[in-house]
């Protein structure tokens, strides 16, 4: 995993795929090796075409491999025509090509990224070629590419490599011209020794990559840019690589700055918005305050190198332009509420982490600034109030409770709203809060204990919320089968507006005063094969 984001964050991701470069280079290579024995350009390309596929073959025909055996297809076909086709028509055609054989490639971001790279390269291209040296044309759509890809990089990822050219500049020839032709020589019996070199050259481009990364801080983390910023960064781009006779061209990096100086929206003071992201069996919350953001649960770890933390909430973060938190949240200590927590305070240092574990916990060794989640802690910011409801002190040190029953209780208000976060918490826990703040636990917005768990959400603890909206969070297909099917119809016949992420992704409220306004992720980003999401406006209270 180290060595993958060591490539990722220097912008050469794609030599340790099978990329397009590979292919072409090899395509090339036995072009070449051809013509010494045919003068014939058609067997030249022929022969060409064959390696190409057979290397494409080899490497599983994945979407990369896919894409460039399409390009290397219809310039094949045009040279075999003797019918020169310009570069944009070829691009199309392989692009046509390949959606043909995978309809679903463009839902990939390499399928974008592939193309729109090539699309730039042939824009800023198309007045240069034959004017210069070959060695300059490179240099040229190295260049023109990094900065066109900006934009997209940015709104795909949420980053961008600034060291990405000078990365590539030394990597791409010792990964290429030297890494992968040894590797290759290396399956030959008798050269197995060329494995050992390619290995050994692969270790010192990964200590330069390295080097790199430690002297530079190579990442440029930017929130998700709107469609009218991203339009205009696009244009500017444009014209940052129009032909020379433009005047005043590097008027278009104007364009790029929307990109970093655009204003970020926040609520306004008095308002929150709540974000429960889409982490599969788990749970992550991002509330955000006029000027403050706390983090409730990181979601699952699940495998040793992959958690949500990473994968799910970072991006999320980066995605709202949150460069600092004020707080992080952690419920108890079970892995689909804390298996991200190692990323995130890697990436964002957090002030302090409230929980109900012991400092002395195996989670939080090495974590500063913990402290322990007891009921009564409270908090204002910017006029919303934050209170700890659960547990007690004597609730901590009583071994015959779960950890789920263990579990701290969130309760926020906004205005005239309340908002109920009450983790895993089981009937046990319930009834403790039922007797302990009967009077503290109606809320307009739910987030629904355990899951939906049937060990969680009693009747009376349901009839003494009375959530308007009541929001599951859990996996597609999870092996629990959350929510339980008897827990969804109680919430329906408690009349409350019933929201999950496996139907609807991320959830987002934005709250004020007495008003709600919900968004689900899958409305604003439908797929057809997806399951639908209800309408998100809530039922009257009952």
């Amino acid at each position: 995993p180290a060595d993958w984001q060591l490539f990722w964050a220097t912008g050469v991701g794609h030599l340790i795929s099978i990329s397009g470069l590979h292919i072409t280079m090899l395509a090339g290579l036995i072009a070449k090796v051809t013509g010494l024995l045919s003068p014939s350009l058609r067997i030249r390309w022929l022969a060409g075409w064959l390696g190409a596929s057979a290397y494409a073959l080899i490497a599983g025909f994945s979407l990369p491999t896919q894409r460039t055996l399409a390009m290397i297809t219809v310039l094949t076909l045009t040279r075999f025509q003797k019918r020169p086709l310009p570069p944009s028509t070829l691009l199309l055609l392989a692009a046509a090509l390949t959606l043909t054989g995978d309809p679903f490639a463009s839902l990939s971001p390499s399928f974008w990224l592939s193309f729109g790279a090539v699309s730039w390269m042939v824009y800023a291209g198309a007045h240069q070629t034959g004017r210069l040296p070959f060695w300059k044309q490179e240099i040229h759509s190295q260049w023109a590419a990094t900065w066109a890809m900006v934009p997209l990089l940015i709104w795909l990822f949420g980053q961008v490599s600034w060291i990405s050219p000078l990365a590539n500049a030394f990597a791409i020839p010792l990964v290429s011209l030297g890494v992968v032709p040894l590797a290759l020589l290396g399956l030959i019996p008798g050269l197995g020794f060329c494995l050992k070199m390619a290995h050994a050259l692969m270790t010192g481009t990964a200590w330069g990559l390295d080097w790199l990364v430690r002297h530079s801080g190579p990442l440029l983390a930017l929130p998700t840019p709107t469609l009218p910023v991203l339009i205009v960064a696009t244009l500017g781009v444009g014209f940052l690589l129009a032909p020379r006779g433009i005047p005043g061209r590097w008027a278009g990096c104007l364009g790029l700055l929307g990109l970093v100086v655009s204003p970020l929206p926040r609520p306004d003071p008095g308002g929150l918005w709540l974000d429960l992201l889409d982490v599969g069996q788990g749970l992550a919350v991002v509330l955000r305050t006029a000027r403050h953001t706390l983090v409730v649960d990181t979601g699952p770890r699940v495998s040793s190198e992959q958690d949500a933390g990473e994968r799910v909430v970072i991006p999320a973060l980066r995605s709202f332009g949150v460069r600092q938190l004020d707080g992080l949240l952690l419920s108890h200590g079970d892995l689909d509420h804390s298996g991200g927590l190692h990323s995130l305070v890697s990436a964002y240092p957090v002030p302090w982490i409230l929980s109900p574990l012991p400092a002395s916990h195996p989670l939080l060794h090495g974590i500063p600034h913990t402290r322990t989640c007891v009921a009564g802690m409270h908090w204002k910011w910017e006029g919303v109030d934050f209170e700890i409801l659960y547990p007690d002190p004597e609730d901590l040190s009583d071994p015959t409770l779960k950890s789920n029953d263990r579990a701290c209780v969130l309760r926020l208000t906004v205005g005239r709203l309340h908002v109920l976060l009450p983790a895993d918490i089981e009937a046990r826990s319930e009834q403790a809060l039922l007797e302990r703040s009967p009077e503290k636990l109606q809320a307009d917005v739910l987030i629904v204990p355990h899951h939906g768990s049937k060990t969680s959400s009693t009747p009376a603890f349901l009839q003494a919320v009375a959530p308007r909206w009541s929001l599951f969070s859990v996996g597609d297909h999870n092996r629990f089968k959350h929510p339980n099917p008897v827990v969804w119809m109680r919430y329906g016949e408690a009349h409350s507006e019933r929201l999950r992420t496996d139907q609807c992704g991320a959830l987002e409220l934005h709250m004020a005063d007495h008003q709600i306004q919900g968004t689900v992720l899958r409305a604003v980003f439908p797929h057809y094969w997806e399951s639908r999401c209800p309408e998100t406006e809530p039922k009257a209270p009952p």
